[in-house]
């Protein structure tokens, strides 16, 4: 197993994150708890993600701090959870940085975007940061999958024109495209940690700190 490999050579979780989801995967949760869950709120997940939370693991061991529980969100009291769930099933309204009228908003590389122009998006009701005072946190369309600290996390579109691709956004308005799909996104994590030499250097990295 990978991540029993990884856990064996980062063993004093020096990694960013690490301590925290230990690289375990938590148990499945229930396929029937998830439709119910979709069709209260109305949307429906891609089916990589799907069959990740109801056959591998809801949550645990991923990028940085790890992967969110589904059923955790979707249980969750407090800090406006309930309007988070009803979102979900709203449309994921982004469009490419270069077609933004909010292009200038948003501090990126402006090497990496002229490398990778199809990559970079903005949020549209960003605006609402600017006329309602009510910021854009509340996303439609997006779940987040885990978190990279601070106010940065990485998430799944389940609506709109790029549903099922994963992005990173910092919950204010921009978005990265990281992977067309849940199974590539992870499958590229898991690429990296079986890379003996990569985690190594990066324990390294991460022990100096």
């Amino acid at each position: 197993m990978i991540l029993e490999a990884a856990a064996a050579i980062d063993k004093d979780l020096k990694i960013s994150g690490a301590s925290t989801h230990k690289y375990r995967l938590n148990d499945p949760i229930a396929a029937d708890f998830v439709r119910n869950a979709e069709e209260k709120y109305g949307f429906m997940l891609p089916e990589d993600y799907f069959r990740f939370i109801t056959e591998i693991g809801d949550g645990g061991a991923c990028e940085n701090y790890g992967l969110y529980s589904f059923r955790e969100y979707i249980t969750k009291n407090g800090s406006g959870y309930e309007k988070k769930r009803y979102n979900l099933g709203l449309p994921f309204d982004i469009k490419l940085l270069s077609e933004s009228r909010y292009a200038n908003d948003f501090p990126f590389n402006d090497e990496a975007v002229k490398n990778n122009p199809e990559k970079y998006f903005v949020y549209e009701p960003v605006a609402d940061r600017y006329t309602t005072g009510t910021g854009s946190r509340e996303t439609q369309g997006f779940l987040g999958l885990g978190s990279r600290g601070c106010q940065f996390e990485y998430g799944l579109a389940v609506t709109g024109k790029y549903k099922g691709c994963v992005f990173d956004t910092d919950n204010m308005g921009y978005y990265i495209l990281l992977a067309d799909s849940f199974d590539e996104f992870y499958g590229c994590w898991l690429n990296k940690i079986s890379d003996t030499a990569w985690l190594k250097e990066q324990i390294e990295l991460w022990t100096k700190i």
